[in-house]
C-alpha cells in the first residue's frame, strides 16, 4: 500500500482562495493525496471576554 498524503485545505469560512487553489492543485496532481476537512469551530467568537 503506498503512503497517503492528507491535504487539509483552508476552511471555507476563512475565505482564502489562494489556499483553496493550492489544495486543489495538490489533490489533482498527487495520486496518493486525500482531502481531510475537520469541522470548523469558532472558539474565540464564543468567548465574551475577547473583544471587550
Amino acid at each position: 500500500m503506498p503512503p497517503t498524503l492528507a491535504v487539509l485545505p483552508d476552511f471555507p469560512a476563512e475565505g482564502w482562495p489562494s489556499m483553496d487553489f493550492c489544495a486543489d492543485m495538490l489533490l489533482s496532481n498527487l495520486p496518493v493525496a486525500a482531502q481531510v476537512c475537520p469541522s470548523f469551530r469558532q472558539f474565540f467568537a464564543r468567548l465574551s471576554v475577547v473583544g471587550n
